[in-house]
């Protein structure tokens, strides 16, 4: 351990209530892995009890912050935060180790781009889509994991629109801006969601370093009281109140979507455009730019068409156009382009003609290029079920439900000049009394279809791939 530097190029802010055991780890490899960084250590201790004050007394940091009570994991990383003086700030938790390098690759992240304002690396326990898993049996053999993983490499940069902060790694002057955490999220949950979005709609942009992994125990900070007073759905309301969102279904990767992209087509191509039709905050067709990226392509733009203006504050953020209006008037909007790829983000029922909407889309279509589409199975076990018995399904739109006979479909899109290049199909495993109610259904039909027919029964969507014919 050593003292801190007299002028920080980074603050780190560590967070501790109670788990001695794993605020020691931390410390410990900050410490060790954090090597030729200017930075100071500013450790906040959030009313612990079990001797972590006495051991951030015993830390050689000039700064260590003693609450008398628990505030919260908000209101104790805002008290850190604020007195932070470094370039940068990396909010952590107590229960993460930290890795060679790690600090290192965020700063490299940062600085390759001034609308860079908010980086965050990968971890073993994580949500978001930013876990990397690793085989190894305890601390000495996962830090060997991460001495070979964590190279620096912009390939892996991936820009989000959220991020989940395994390390809250900003510009102080972002937070000067923006502000810290909002109290009203108090326990933690969607604190980060909030940040994430607070960040991006002032301009600066939202990284995954994916180039760089450290460990994460799980929810030692956090866990226990936001299980105690169901914080989970209290601070969800809290985000959809606040942005008239939902940070779980607004910001949802579509990976089936994603699937149908052919990726080594894909390699050949240079100047690529993605048009996204109703990509809610736009989270599925950013991740197929970051796609493209990691394999080296790095000349992507993204465009979005929606009919639904609450997106258009997120759509502007990651796009060089976003347009809401009437599906009608695609074409004339987007009159001088031509796209790679056109992802539509809601099911084929979400639209009244939708046959006449790829027959708009194909039109906008450059050579080789793609349409990725999905479509809602209405014909799914338990909504036949829910029907039978008079029940609400909640597929309905006025009043009736929209049924797409697949084998019509396809008629009738070859008929627009367009093929069917690949389909997909997302399924449930039935079992139980579904899955006799299944069978039993199933066995109405001739022994040769019954597969198929138990096949379409389990399907949640289909996906589908076109093409110009």
């Amino acid at each position: 351990m050593y003292n801190d530097a007299v002028n920080p190029l980074v603050s780190i802010v560590i967070l501790g209530y109670n788990h001695l055991d794993y605020t020691k780890l931390a410390i410990d490899s900050i410490y060790q892995y954090s090597e030729g960084i200017d930075f100071e250590l500013i450790t906040v201790n959030n009313g612990s009890f079990d001797g972590t004050k006495e051991y951030f007394d015993s830390l050689p940091n000039k700064k260590k912050i003693h609450l008398d009570n628990n505030v919260g994991p908000v209101n104790g990383f805002n008290i850190g935060l604020k007195a932070a003086e470094g370039k940068y700030i990396a909010g952590v938790c107590n229960d993460f180790i930290f890795t060679k390098d790690w600090l290192k690759n965020l700063i490299l992240c940062m600085e390759s781009d001034e609308e860079i304002g908010f980086v965050a690396p990968a971890a073993s326990n994580v949500s978001n889509f930013q876990q990397i898993p690793g085989n190894y049996k305890n601390i000495e053999e996962m830090q060997d994991f991460a001495r070979a993983f964590n190279h620096s490499d912009p390939d892996k940069w991936e820009e989000r629109v959220r991020l989940m902060p395994t390390v809250l790694f900003v510009k102080r002057e972002v937070l000067d801006l923006v502000g810290y955490y909002d109290p009203k999220f108090y326990f933690g949950e969607f604190a980060d969601d909030d940040m994430s979005f607070r960040i991006r709609r002032a301009g600066y942009k939202l990284v995954f370093a994916a180039d760089t992994f450290t460990f994460h125990f799980g929810s030692i900070t956090t866990g226990a009281g936001q299980k105690e007073n169901k914080s989970l759905e209290v601070s969800r309301q809290f985000f959809i109140d606040k942005y008239n969102l939902d940070a779980w279904t607004d910001v949802h990767y579509d990976f089936d979507l994603l699937n149908l992209v052919d990726y080594e087509e894909a390699k050949g191509k240079s100047d690529i455009r993605i048009l996204g039709i109703d990509p809610r905050c736009g989270a599925t067709i950013l991740q197929l730019k970051n796609k493209l990226r990691n394999q080296g392509q790095r000349d992507v733009q993204l465009f979005a068409f929606t009919k639904v203006y609450k997106y258009m504050t997120d759509l502007d953020t990651i796009c060089q156009s976003a347009i809401c209006g009437d599906y009608r008037d695609i074409s004339k909007k987007f009159a001088n382009e031509k796209f790679d790829y056109v992802v539509i983000g809601e099911p084929a029922q979400y639209y009244d003609q939708f046959i006449d909407l790829i027959g708009t889309l194909k039109t906008l279509l450059k050579e080789n290029g793609q349409i990725i589409l999905s479509v809602n199975n209405t014909m799914r076990y338990d909504l036949l079920l829910s029907m039978m018995a008079g029940m609400e399904t909640g597929i309905a739109q006025n009043g009736y439900v929209k049924v797409f006979d697949l084998v019509s479909m396809e008629k009738e899109l070859m008929a627009l000049g367009v093929q069917v290049k690949k389909v997909t199909i997302d399924t449930n495993e039935v079992e139980g009394d579904d899955k006799v109610f299944m069978d039993n259904l199933a066995d109405v039909f001739p022994e040769q279809a019954r597969e198929v027919v138990k096949l379409r029964m389990k399907a949640n969507r289909y996906f589908f791939s076109l093409w110009l014919a």
